[in-house]
């Protein structure tokens, strides 16, 4: 059952489905191979609050209440015996000091660079280049 806190992320590369779902999990939907999802992605220790991908990149992200941006690589082969790719790439840790139980509440990917912009109920925006 999804709420009014779960968030959904379309690649318009490709078809995957990003699903933040508020019990503290990432699923990620290959479109292409069927309507369940293909991953199932537990690492944060708080809700999900935000999912994106890069839009020139092959790259994902995940923000969370316990103050954690998690980025991924992920990537669907063109050939349907080849299994999608996904592969952690770094942990943000402490992005956002948390603040009433909550931590990052939005991530969002630059236009034409591989760097990361979030939001945090800290009241502050970070950007992350490396």
């Amino acid at each position: 059952m999804h709420n009014d806190r779960d968030k959904i992320n379309l690649s318009h590369r490709i078809l995957t489905l990003l699903l933040s779902v508020a019990a503290r999990r990432v699923e990620w939907f290959d479109l292409d191979l069927s309507g369940k999802a293909y991953k199932v992605i537990r690492n944060h220790k708080g809700v999900v609050q935000d999912v994106n991908f890069s839009g020139n990149f092959p790259l994902f992200a995940s923000a969370s209440d316990d103050g954690e941006v998690h980025v991924f690589h992920g990537r669907v082969f063109s050939d349907f015996e080849t299994n999608p790719l996904i592969v952690p790439v770094k942990i943000l840790k402490e992005a956002h000091a948390i603040t009433d139980q909550t931590g990052v509440t939005a991530c969002s990917f630059h236009p034409h660079q591989p760097w990361l912009i979030t939001a945090g109920a800290d009241g502050r925006a970070r950007l992350f280049v490396n």
